[in-house]
């Protein structure tokens, strides 16, 4: 019939075709990690239209209606102020839109896949004797890309005071139970000595 017709020619365009589960045994994890990154390549140039065509316009198209309203010296319609002005550290800065949508984040898993690949490379050099593969990872920054890419919550992570904060009260922290060790071990010598003076 015409309609299963016209189904039948509108999947192939919209990759439903290539998105279906396969029937068969159970995958591995190497299989699905191999079919998940094969669907991100189908879709990205699809998704990558998507958001420079259709999103990117439209979001700017509207954030600049929205600033305009109630500054008419902006050409802006009269009526309530929607968006405050910004403040002066930010003035005549340009800004970028982040994407948060669940594709979106797929897109990243990537640079999560690419970290963990050079961080066991690294560390396979390493194990061989070449320790100063190690030295080019930056672990703080590939964990808070990873995080980012993971979509993890801010509010999670330290920021740069809080981790300087923390890492200080852990190093008094180390610095009170070295000294306490210190301190037990000088006192057992004491102790020792006054028994074979006694002796």
């Amino acid at each position: 019939s015409k309609p299963d017709q016209m189904r039948a020619e509108i999947r192939p365009l919209l990759l439903a075709d290539q998105l279906q589960p396969q029937d068969g045994p159970a995958k591995t994890a190497t299989e699905w990690h191999v079919r998940v990154a094969l669907i991100r390549q189908l879709l990205g140039p699809l998704y990558g239209r998507y958001q420079s065509e259709d999103l990117q316009p439209t979001i700017e198209r509207v954030f600049g209606m929205m600033y305009r309203r109630g500054r008419p010296e902006l050409g802006g319609m009269p009526g309530d102020v929607l968006i405050d002005d910004a403040p002066e550290s930010l003035a005549d800065v340009p800004y970028s839109i982040r994407y948060l949508s669940p594709l979106a984040r797929a897109q990243k898993l990537d640079e999560v896949s690419a970290i963990n690949n050079s961080i066991a490379m690294a560390q396979g050099l390493a194990a061989a004797g070449l320790s100063e593969a190690m030295d080019l990872i930056d672990s703080e920054q590939a964990m808070r890309v990873a995080a980012d890419a993971l979509g993890t919550p801010s509010k999670v992570l330290r920021d740069q005071k809080q981790l300087a904060a923390f890492r200080q009260s852990r190093a008094e922290q180390q610095q009170a139970q070295d000294q306490a060790a210190q301190q037990q071990q000088l006192q057992t010598m004491a102790a020792d000595a006054a028994m074979k003076r006694a002796a």
